[in-house]
């Protein structure tokens, strides 16, 4: 299975500030987080990043597999984006992995996941 397809929206590299995990410059980016002038992030530190900014080889949960663990990602990068009024263009789906409650993940699918519906496991 291929990667989590990060857009490379640094949402979630805000969030970790904005909830302590992380190290900042300026008190919303954090210390290791690089912008391009398009609003593309990159870490400084990618290769020894901490577990937190991990998809792909952090610890995943119990009982769950990396394709449902890419899917809960992807739900939780949309909300992320979506409050951070990021535009549909850094959806995790508009790269290869749509966030659904039926079907197999990493499959392009037309049903979303409601705010207040929980992923289906795999």
């Amino acid at each position: 299975m291929p990667g989590f397809p990060c857009t490379d929206c640094g949402a979630c590299c805000r969030k970790a500030v904005s909830l302590g995990y992380m190290p900042t410059r300026d008190g919303v980016h954090c210390l290791h987080q690089v912008v391009d002038d398009g609003g593309r992030s990159s870490c400084s530190i990618y290769d020894i990043r901490p577990p937190l900014c991990r998809v792909d080889d952090g610890i995943l949960p119990r009982d769950t597999d990396l394709q449902t663990w890419h899917q809960r990602n992807a739900v939780e990068c949309d909300k992320m984006q979506e409050a951070e009024g990021l535009g549909e263009e850094w959806r995790v789906g508009a790269v290869g992995i749509e966030p659904t409650t039926s079907g197999s993940v990493g499959q392009r699918s037309t049903v979303t996941t409601s705010e207040d519906e929980p992923p289906a496991a795999s």
